[in-house]
């Protein structure tokens, strides 16, 4: 068994893929006792937690991680979903926004943002970060698909129609 901190790291990927949590978490812990400022591993920890149905530890490990690296876009764009996802909305939008002024929001947070404006019925808030997810990865299903019922909220048929000509453009539908 390897016992440096990547090899733990390695390990604890492989037992969390074949479904072996307390391995995982064993590897983890064993990676932290020889490195915990080590944000990746609290970072994985917390995606494994998650992935295992363990909220309260999975946000735990998360905000370790966050405040090791509190620029590190996965880390920002995972304790935002995890707010969303617990109902913690003020929380989802700091950690969004955090990303987003920091330069470091990929496509993926600021459709996470325009998800978030769409559920509090801000539709032209959630279509310009519908909008700049495009602007970053024109293809991005989701944010079309998005933008689309955000349009459609607005009454906006003309960019309705395009997100649908964009769609079939990509072979989405």
């Amino acid at each position: 068994m390897d016992r440096t901190v990547q090899g733990l790291n390695l390990q604890a990927i492989n037992f969390a893929e074949k479904g072996e949590l307390s391995d995982a978490v064993a590897c983890l812990n064993a990676a932290l006792s020889i490195d915990s400022r080590n944000y990746h591993l609290w970072y994985n920890l917390g995606i494994i937690y998650r992935d295992f149905g363990y909220p309260e530890l999975a946000y735990k490990a998360l905000v370790a991680a966050y405040e090791i690296d509190p620029e590190d876009e996965a880390v920002l764009e995972s304790l935002s979903l995890f707010c969303f996802d617990d109902d913690k909305l003020e929380e989802a939008y700091r950690y969004a926004y955090e990303a987003i002024n920091s330069g470091r929001a990929n496509f993926r947070i600021w459709n996470n943002l325009g998800v978030y404006l769409f559920s509090e019925e801000k539709y032209a808030a959630a279509a310009e970060a519908f909008e700049n997810a495009l602007g970053l990865y024109p293809c991005y299903y989701d944010a079309l698909i998005n933008l689309r019922d955000t349009y459609e909220k607005l009454c906006n048929s003309c960019g309705m129609e395009e997100c649908i000509r964009k769609l079939k453009e990509y072979g989405f539908q």
